[in-house]
């Protein structure tokens, strides 16, 4: 386990220790110079097996770096052409006088989002177009903005009715009849969304928004000036929701693209089904006058707003890849078999957490671990399907939220650093949505040991 716990103290230790010459503080470097260090601890020495390692890192993400591309030329959009201004003189007006409610507001907006969408990707991307720029107003720091959106959509995404985590441990542990986990899982996101409000809310200093900045019209008055700027977010909104059912109203596309550049590695990340969502409501944007008028200063202020979270992403990226290359997956995946009946609740939901912060997906810790784990606590520990699945999930879902490799925050910290033009220190923010995390971890080791 030496070969896991030092590149993560390593990354750490990079992080907090901004005196370092050059590289202190520096996200990018300390997610290279920690997969150097999980490649060497693996005794992998060869740097074409680094490259290689990066490589398929890579093509692991890739469709998270087409969705910073497009999701920050797609937010311009939204800045040049006044959907933003809309939206946020909306929020203005309805929770201006009560900064606390608005946060709480949008964390509840997006625990709905993801629920809706089972992916919380999806609702970080759309909910995180519309709404942060409120949330910039509430006096936020970048990493808090970005922490408040990695929960409320992480949140939802483990929330019925679509819940791809519930459905993935369920199937795992050969539960058929997922009613009972999902009906438990409606309580746990329930409450944990109500703390999480709660613990974010704290976050906020200021009492109300500055009376210049609170609208004269009512919500409803803004909405009907302003609502054909949201016409192309509401199309993206209604695509996605109906994508989430089992419909793609893009099928078409799929046809074209997947033959072709779905058969390229890297390049097959432009495949996701809402990356080409909103690739194509991006281009439907330029129907109108406002956008064609922009598009030099859309494309000019949107990659440039983008370069930064791209780096970050592909260094991210080698972390992953090096972390595969190096063996750390494999030796976590390893302990987890090794594991005595009597400590194999605590000692393989350690496995789960490890597992999640090292890929930085729950999918990757469930199909790694809860595979063998799961089936293991049903036959050989008693722990009933149901439960099983609860805990699987919410475990899984704890892991890939801790540092140093959550997914969702570094596409977010995109999004987030791509609209404010500033950086944003993705671990940072992940040490605010930790509290998450370790309600999650709770939560599933209760449901390990219910009977």
């Amino acid at each position: 386990m030496i070969t896991v716990l030092i590149p993560f103290a390593v990354i750490i230790l990079i992080m907090l220790l901004r005196k370092i010459p050059v590289i202190g503080g520096d996200a990018r470097w300390a997610l290279v110079i920690g997969a150097l260090v999980a490649l060497l601890m693996g005794k992998v020495f060869n740097p074409a097996q680094w490259f290689m390692a990066c490589f398929n890192g890579l093509n692991n993400v890739a469709f998270v770096l087409f969705l910073i591309l497009f999701g920050g030329l797609f937010s311009e959009v939204q800045v040049q052409d006044g959907a933003m201004e809309t939206f946020l003189n909306f929020l203005r007006s309805a929770f201006g006088k009560s900064p606390k409610r608005l946060l709480v507001v949008m964390i509840i907006f997006l625990v709905f989002a993801g629920a809706l969408f089972g992916d919380a990707t999806a609702a970080v991307t759309i909910v995180g177009f519309l709404g942060l720029a409120a949330l910039i107003e509430l006096q936020l720091s970048p990493e808090q903005i970005t922490a408040a959106l990695v929960m409320g959509s992480a949140m939802g995404s483990i929330m019925p009715p679509i819940s791809q985590a519930i459905v993935l441990a369920g199937s795992l542990v050969g539960l058929e009849d997922l009613t009972p986990a999902i009906n438990y899982t409606y309580v746990t996101v329930g409450l944990g969304a109500v703390i999480m409000c709660l613990y974010a809310s704290r976050w906020v200093k200021i009492k109300k928004l500055p009376d210049e900045l609170i609208p004269k019209e009512s919500a409803r008055e803004i909405l009907g000036k302003g609502w054909k700027a949201l016409v192309p977010l509401a199309i993206l909104f209604v695509i996605v929701l109906i994508q989430s059912a089992g419909f793609d109203l893009l099928g078409f596309t799929h046809k074209v693209i997947d033959p072709t550049i779905g058969q390229v590695p890297i390049l097959k990340g432009f495949t996701n089904k809402i990356v080409v969502a909103i690739a194509f409501c991006f281009i439907i944007s330029f129907f109108y006058k406002p956008a064609r008028d922009k598009a030099g200063a859309i494309f000019k202020n949107g990659l440039k707003k983008i370069a930064n979270p791209m780096l970050v992403m592909v260094c991210a990226a080698f972390l992953v890849g090096a972390f595969r290359a190096g063996g750390q997956v494999a030796i976590v995946q390893k302990f987890a078999e090794g594991l005595n009946p009597n400590v194999l609740i605590l000692g393989g939901a350690l496995a789960m957490i490890l597992t999640g912060m090292i890929t930085g997906l729950q999918s990757a810790t469930q199909t790694t671990i809860f595979s063998i784990l799961g089936p293991t606590l049903v036959k050989s520990v008693g722990v009933p399907a149901v439960f099983a699945t609860v805990a699987g999930a919410h475990l899984a879902m704890a892991g890939q939220g801790l540092p140093p490799a959550d997914m969702l925050t570094f596409l977010t910290a995109g999004i987030v650093g791509g609209i404010m033009g500033k950086e944003v220190n993705p671990l940072k923010s992940m040490m605010y949505s930790m509290p998450q995390c370790i309600y999650f971890v709770i939560v599933g080791i209760i449901f390990m040991y219910l009977r």
